[in-house]
């Protein structure tokens, strides 16, 4: 009868570790309930009606599933395998600033859409 290997025995994880890794669990229901609760209203108050409000909340996992495959196959192509970074890291870095910058224009879109159709209107006054 062959002798299997006994498992090795568990670390016990340190408690600081472990309230580390429920602080970031805990940002990011954070995150998701103020979404959850503010997103729809936020939209229908942008002219949004509240029959097409579902297809907003369908633009996170759609884009999820078209931009993450192509994130990590141009990771792969263009990013230098010797990089100090690695391949994936720069992009990973890059994400949350793109994030933070898409969500300042979600944030400021009705008012920029009004100053840009202001513009156009006094553009296109100058030549009637």
């Amino acid at each position: 009868m062959p002798r299997t290997a006994a498992a090795p025995p568990a670390r016990k994880v340190p408690l600081r570790k472990l309230l580390r890794a429920a602080s970031v669990a805990r940002g990011v229901q954070f995150g998701w309930a103020l979404q959850l609760s503010l997103l729809t209203p936020y939209v229908q108050e942008l002219g949004i009606l509240h029959a097409f409000a579902s297809l907003v909340w369908l633009c996170g996992p759609l884009s999820g599933l078209l931009v993450q495959p192509l994130v990590g196959h141009l990771s792969d192509r263009i990013a230098p395998a010797a990089s100090p970074l690695g391949r994936r890291r720069p992009f990973i870095a890059a994400w949350p600033a793109t994030a933070n910058d898409a969500a300042l224009h979600i944030a400021t879109s009705r008012r920029c859409c009004c100053m840009l159709a202001f513009s156009y209107c006094i553009f296109f006054l100058q030549f009637v």
